[in-house]
């Protein structure tokens, strides 16, 4: 396993992170997500994967006595 971790296809990682593909070409162009060239393939790290959910998340609200 490489320094960067688990490296997943285009596809695979616009379907984990429920987006089109096309999505995830353009943000790895825009290099608004990681990503890794191995000669005509390009890889998004797992662990990018996992950041971008984090950055998304927001918390619940606590529940309120009723």
């Amino acid at each position: 396993m490489s320094k960067h971790g688990e490296l997943v296809s285009i596809a695979s990682a616009a379907s984990r992170l429920g987006l089109a593909p096309i999505t995830v070409r353009q943000w790895a162009a825009r290099r608004r997500i990681a990503r890794v060239k191995l000669g005509r393939r390009t890889l998004i790290p797992v662990s990018e994967i996992d950041r971008l959910i984090e950055a998304g998340m927001i918390p619940a609200l606590p529940q309120r006595d009723q």
